[in-house]
């Protein structure tokens, strides 16, 4: 019965220090009294790049080890021809969209009456004239 007054008393503390600590993170609009210590940021900055090295470092170590297993290639994943939708050829279906066409075929012709003029664009001389005034 002794205990049931401090465990009620302590969960209006421990529910006042968990606002705390999600009033941070509700935060939109810093103000001029938010600080942050400089070697606080460095240390996180220094401590993501140090995470990234490391798993740089890990899928290297992987890889070369892959590689040196001479049979790695061998699987029968490896030995699969590229996936295609429908049994369509293997180049890409956006191929020739970018002029990475390799069909033999010649290109289109370009439109009648510019031969290999660019389009022109519009200036305010392809406007009509303004009527005369006065006389």
């Amino acid at each position: 019965p002794a205990a049931a007054p401090v465990a009620a008393a302590a969960a209006p503390a421990a529910a006042a220090g968990a606002n705390a600590a999600a009033a941070p993170a509700k935060k939109g609009v810093k103000s001029a009294f938010d600080f942050e210590r400089r070697t606080d940021r460095e240390r996180k900055l220094a401590a993501e790049a140090e995470e990234a090295q490391r798993l740089r470092d890990l899928r290297k170590q992987q890889y070369q080890q892959h590689m040196a297993d001479p049979n790695a290639t061998k699987s029968e994943a490896y030995q699969k021809p590229p996936s295609t939708a429908n049994g369509a050829d293997n180049s890409s279906w956006f191929s020739g969209w970018f002029g990475g066409s390799s069909s033999s075929s010649p290109p289109p012709p370009p439109p009648s009456g510019g031969g290999d003029r660019k389009p022109r664009m519009k200036t305010i001389n392809d406007l009509p004239p303004q009527p005369r005034r006065g006389g």
